[in-house]
């Protein structure tokens, strides 16, 4: 059956926070996800966003959080929120005694750094984004595109590929089934609304595991247990845990 994470802020809890993971600790979740960054100090933090350094002395730092976890046994789903967040956060990581089979990274820890650094794999989980390998195919294959489109690019890849038609998103998703083939992450790491596009039928068909974010209407979390998917990121933990409960008692 599928992990199932609590996403930063679940069961109305304030995102960034120590309550969040100390509910998901509560509700018995199996992995907590959180945003890592590096704040204007150099000390990693807790943030979804970008900030002041006076409102990042206001968030957890990672330290604090392994503290937390680490002795509970939970995975923890490190979204990598900037690049130079990346090794601070294996390394803390691995100070702490966390390894492949408790830490996972997503967010931007793209396909160029799987394809530059392969020790990636060896260190952690890899759940690797599927936006970022859309942007990535994107600026591979458009060689006329528009750079005053690039912010747009950046906050929705989909967009610009939604533009061109269904026959070119097939191309785009053939392609990027091939580049996640090769790169061989331990799940592909989507958003709920691409359940059902040529992207998801292309990556299932090649035997990809995939983790979901982020999840909140039932009917979705039944259709990705039905998927068998590997992970569902979700805010409220407690009715994706009963309903995976459910299926667990049907099995």
């Amino acid at each position: 059956m599928a992990i199932i994470t609590a996403h930063s802020g679940c069961e109305g809890t304030e995102t960034d926070s120590m309550e969040s993971i100390d509910i998901a600790l509560e509700l018995g979740a199996d992995a907590v996800e959180v945003d890592v960054r590096v704040d204007h100090e150099g000390i990693l933090r807790i943030s979804h966003n970008s900030v002041s350094q006076q409102e990042f002395l206001g968030k957890p730092t990672f330290r604090e959080v392994l503290e937390r976890v680490v002795p509970t046994g939970l995975m923890i789903n490190c979204d990598i929120k900037e690049q130079k967040a990346l090794y601070r956060t294996l390394d803390e990581a691995a100070r702490a005694g966390l390894g492949k089979d408790r830490l996972i990274l997503s967010g931007c820890t793209g396909p160029e750094q799987l394809a530059r650094d392969r020790e990636l794999k060896e260190q952690a989980k890899i759940f690797l984004n599927a936006e970022e390998v859309i942007k990535f195919i994107y600026f591979r294959q458009e060689i006329d595109f528009d750079m005053s489109r690039f912010s747009e690019l950046m906050n929705d890849p989909w967009i610009l590929i939604r533009e061109k038609g269904e026959e070119r998103q097939a191309d785009y998703a053939a392609e990027a089934a091939d580049l996640f083939r090769q790169l061989a992450p331990d799940a592909a790491n989507i958003s709920k609304t691409l359940l059902g596009t040529p992207l998801f039928d292309a990556l299932r068909d090649s035997g990809i595991p995939f983790s979901v974010w982020t999840v909140k209407e039932p009917e979705i979390v039944r259709q990705c247990l039905d998927l068998d998917v590997l992970n569902i990121t979700t805010r409220d933990v407690r009715q994706a845990l009963d309903i995976r409960k459910g299926y667990l008692r049907s099995s």
